[in-house]
């Protein structure tokens, strides 16, 4: 899984720092044998919130499992965390298995 784009809307638990963020997360794809891995690196001062939108990341992800599996996500989201998140996901294939073609 890849996260694309990150949105904050609205973020409380950081006391507003990350209110309005904006961040695209896509590096471009290339042909050399490391493709697939691209690492994305966060920079800046002390207090500019890397470690915040780490957290923030965090608490989107127990936001999506508390919604799907609340039985195995005890706790709660965060109510005041608004946000909207864009991924893709690679299907895997299994080895000896042909990949679906499209129709």
């Amino acid at each position: 899984m890849k996260i694309v784009r990150v949105k904050i809307f609205e973020a409380a638990s950081c006391g507003g720092l990350l209110d309005g963020l904006d961040i695209e997360l896509v590096r471009p794809r290339t042909g050399h044998e490391n493709a697939h891995f691209l690492p994305i690196c966060l920079l800046g001062k002390n207090g500019t919130g890397k470690s915040q939108f780490l957290q923030i990341i965090a608490e989107l992800f127990q936001a999506a499992w508390h919604e799907h599996r609340p039985q195995e996500e005890a706790a709660a989201a965060n109510p005041e965390l608004l946000f909207e998140i864009i991924y893709e996901v690679e299907v895997a294939r299994r080895p000896g298995r042909p990949a679906r073609q499209a129709e």
